[in-house]
């Protein structure tokens, strides 16, 4: 969603700007917005203890033209709570990008692990096809805390009553026409065509192609309400 609204017309999504580590040298640019100092690396300016320097960080993000936004992970709100505090007070928008398929991003996430990255640019060589392993004794537990982290952040936009849109990661990527429904919400000029994302996936496939103890998992889900996301209900596409 970042890759592609970057490309949009006076539309500007910065990364995670409020991770709590530097970001590292050596790796390859995913474009200037990701680029953008993290909180973290920042001097402060005016008063040099938080929430102020928090609020003058936002202030100076903000002052850029058009509509400007950041990748903010749910953990970011409890660490820096005056972020919600300058939301309200500024009435900022929210899209509220989820992932239905919560398997889908466990596998995802045991795929990074491995390859030590999340993305790939376009033109770049793909890694050597690879096989995941998922812990059963803990894969209910994970998939429960997902859901859950998911229903909080919904009732804590609810409760903010700050103007919010949620998309589905599966919807933008099957149907990129529903990136219309992101410029209508900013408020910025539609495009006739959606440009494609800079990022490629490192991996395609059902999670029996995936899993190396697929049987185990299926097993382990197929009487549950989370069997909705094994080979026989729906396809897989791992980031």
């Amino acid at each position: 969603m970042v890759s592609v609204m970057n490309q949009l017309e006076n539309v500007t999504v910065y990364g995670e700007l409020f991770l709590k580590r530097k970001k590292r040298s050596g790796k390859e640019s995913l474009g200037d917005s990701f680029n953008y100092p993290r909180f973290v690396e920042t001097k402060p300016t005016g008063i040099p203890i938080r929430p102020f320097s928090t609020f003058s960080y936002l202030d100076k993000l903000y002052k850029a033209p058009g509509a400007v936004g950041f990748k903010l992970m749910y953990s970011h709100f409890g660490k820096d709570p005056e972020i919600m505090a300058y939301f309200l007070f500024h009435r900022v928008k929210i899209i509220h990008l989820v992932r239905r398929n919560l398997l889908d991003m466990l596998i995802s996430q045991a795929i990074k692990r491995q390859l030590r990255r999340s993305h790939i640019l376009e033109g770049q060589e793909k890694p050597d096809p690879i096989r995941v392993r998922l812990k059963s004794e803990t894969l209910l537990h994970k998939l429960e805390v997902k859901e859950k982290k998911l229903a909080r952040a919904r009732r804590v936009i609810q409760w903010s009553g700050l103007p919010s849109l949620e998309v589905a990661y599966e919807d933008l990527q099957e149907n990129p026409r529903e990136f219309t429904a992101l410029c209508e919400f900013l408020e910025v000029p539609p495009v006739r065509e959606i440009p494609s994302s800079k990022l490629v996936k490192m991996r395609k496939g059902l999670p029996s192609e995936i899993l190396e103890n697929y049987q185990e998992i299926r097993q382990l889900l197929v009487s549950t309400p989370y069997a909705v996301f094994l080979d026989d209900n729906v396809g897989v596409g791992t980031a």
